[in-house]
């Protein structure tokens, strides 16, 4: 009965699929496993059952990687995520002494939704630059038109006073419209720079091996 509730035991061991995470920052990243927090010690390999299992990781406030990971019984993975990646960069499969998982080819997860190019906020501060000089502009040119009417405004007669008034008051009014343009392109271009734009622009790259087969993909 020993004996054989010792072989039941390594038969089962052995269908456990093994994941091992190498993190870029240990310290400042963190794994959470189907909604829980898994605390990892060096090279810790993690034993899981076969199937479906949801991974993040979070580096500070920001979720680098959120991925449904699908494991095969005995499958070996290890996952190799950079800071800010937003992708698994190695996965390697169980070699050919697991014949099921070994006639799948390696796995490379789909990324997470990646932020939006910096190019997005580089754009919308130079429209807001373009806009405030604008602003400025218009408001010099109203203030001179203002000086103008002022010291011509003993010449004028009435319809000629009336006129210089409602040109100043257009001029008011694109001064009010181009602040307001700006300012909103300020605060939107600030909103994509906080939350939005990814700026680490760092070149990824991943490799995933199987018996028989290499799988490349990269991201630059």
């Amino acid at each position: 009965m020993r004996e054989r509730a010792g072989k039941e035991q390594n038969s089962a061991e052995q269908a456990l699929s093994l994941v091992t995470f190498r993190l870029s920052d240990p310290n400042r990243e963190r794994v959470e496993l189907d909604g829980e927090q898994v605390k990892l010690a060096v090279d810790q390999e993690l034993r899981l059952d076969p199937g479906s299992h949801h991974v993040r990781v979070i580096s500070g406030s920001s979720v680098v990687l959120d991925q449904e990971l699908d494991l095969s019984p005995g499958e070996r993975v290890e996952l190799r995520v950079g800071e800010r990646s937003r992708r698994i960069d190695v996965v390697v499969v169980p070699e050919a002494t697991h014949s099921k998982s070994a006639e799948r080819p390696a796995k490379i997860p789909q990324p997470a939704e990646r932020a939006l190019s910096p190019a997005w906020f580089y754009g919308g501060l130079g429209a807001t630059v373009v806009l405030t000089g604008l602003t400025v502009w218009s408001g010099i040119d109203t203030k001179h038109a203002y000086s103008n009417y002022q010291r011509d405004l003993p010449q004028l007669d009435q319809a000629q006073a009336d006129a210089r008034v409602q040109s100043g008051h257009a001029r008011e009014l694109r001064t009010n419209l181009l602040l307001a343009g700006s300012v909103l392109c300020g605060a939107g271009s600030a909103a994509l720079g906080i939350w939005f734009v990814d700026f680490s622009g760092k070149r990824q790259a991943s490799v995933g091996f199987s018996p028989g087969r290499v799988a490349l993909s990269g991201r630059f």
